[in-house]
This record gives C-alpha cells, structure tokens and sequence, in this order.
C-alpha cells in the first residue's frame, strides 16, 4: 500500500552486505524506507542528523566515532527516533554499555531472521525487544545499580577515582584523608561488590561508566 506512509531508517553497521541483506529485508517487510547507510559511526549521526529517521538499526562494532557516542547523541537530540542495535559483538562490557543507554531493542546477528522481524515490528509500534541475552544482561545491571546505590557517597568517590587510575596517595591527598583510609574504602568496596583485587575493581569502574 503506498499510500502508507512508510517509515524511514538508518543503517549502520560496518559491512556493506549486511547493510544490503537488511535492506532487502526492510523492503519485503513494506512498510520501511532505508534512507541511509552508514559503515562507520560519524556517517551514522549525520544520517540521523540529515533526515530524522524514525528507526535508526545500529551495530556495535563501528569505527570513527564508537557506536556508544552514536546512541548518546541520538537519545538526546532526537528523542523520537527509536534505536534497535544489531549485534555481531561479543563483548560483554560493550553490550553491556549499549544497554545502559536505554535502546529499543536488541537482537544479536546469530539469532534467527523471525527474531529480527519480530524486534523490527515491536521497536516501530512502539514497544521494547531484548533477545534472552540482552534480558539476561538487563537483569545483571538492575542488579548492579541496586549493588552500586548501597555504596556512600564516599564509596563512590573512591570507586571513580579508581576507574581514573589514581594511587592511593592522590586519594588521600583529594579526599584530605590518610592513605590508611583510603585501604579502608577500597577493602569496603571490594567486600559491597563481591570484587577481591584492584584490577577487578578498576575493570568494573570503567565498565560502570565511571569515567568520561
């Protein structure tokens, strides 16, 4: 029917076949218009920027400007357009990430074609769509911020400093305590998350997004 408006949609994803098979999986569907495709991050944004897409279909693997830094951006200034990541990543912290910046949906590249249909019509209505691992993942990270919302203030600080890699002694000297103190709440926070060395913990910070 074309009298229908159809909906528009970026494609961003890092090999040009994917980009092409989807598109003609969009085209089948009948109801999307691929008005964009984008191989690497930057050209990605633009092509939001450019047309205001209702639907942008977003791989985490993109170069020039990360894939993460895309989502941000889009989230903020285009709050009506929905996000559905396309995965072939395997990275956990990546993913992990992704989802902390609230997409639509999410559907890895292993999964079967029917799952990515049914993502594709959910996101465009209007609802969410997480594959069991995504969900899996979400779970982890609501666990994680009522993990991280048992921590002081204080905690806190020390957690972000540890993501920025500073020593104790820099610790002591900003937070105006004795580096005594600061071994106190490094030993505090690795008993509160379950985290028994420094470079678990810093690993975590940095996957927390502790750091800019």
């Amino acid at each position: 029917n074309d009298m229908m408006e159809k909906r528009k949609v970026v494609l961003a994803d890092v090999h040009a076949s994917v980009r092409e098979m989807t598109q003609i999986v969009l085209t089948l569907e009948g109801t999307y218009e691929v008005v964009a495709h984008a191989g690497n991050g930057r050209d990605a944004l633009q092509a939001c920027r450019k047309f205001s897409p209702e639907l942008l279909i977003l791989d985490l693997t993109l170069t020039g400007l990360p894939a993460l830094e895309v989502i941000r951006a889009v989230r903020t200034e285009q709050r009506g357009m929905r996000v559905l990541i396309f995965s072939g990543s395997h990275c956990r912290g990546m993913t992990m990430e992704a989802l902390r910046m609230q997409p639509h949906g999410f559907v890895h590249k292993e999964d079967a074609l029917p799952t990515f249909y049914e993502a594709l019509r959910a996101v465009s209505l209007g609802h969410q769509f997480f594959t069991r691992y995504a969900s899996r993942l979400l779970d982890e990270l609501a666990s994680d911020s009522a993990v991280k919302s048992k921590l002081t203030a204080r905690e806190h600080s020390v957690l972000q400093m540890v993501a920025e890699g500073r020593t104790s002694k820099e610790m002591a000297l900003y937070l105006a305590v004795a580096p005594k103190t600061i071994e106190h709440y490094r030993a505090q926070l690795m008993e509160k998350l379950n985290l028994h060395d420094v470079a678990n913990l810093t690993r975590y910070a940095v996957n927390a997004g502790m750091v800019a």
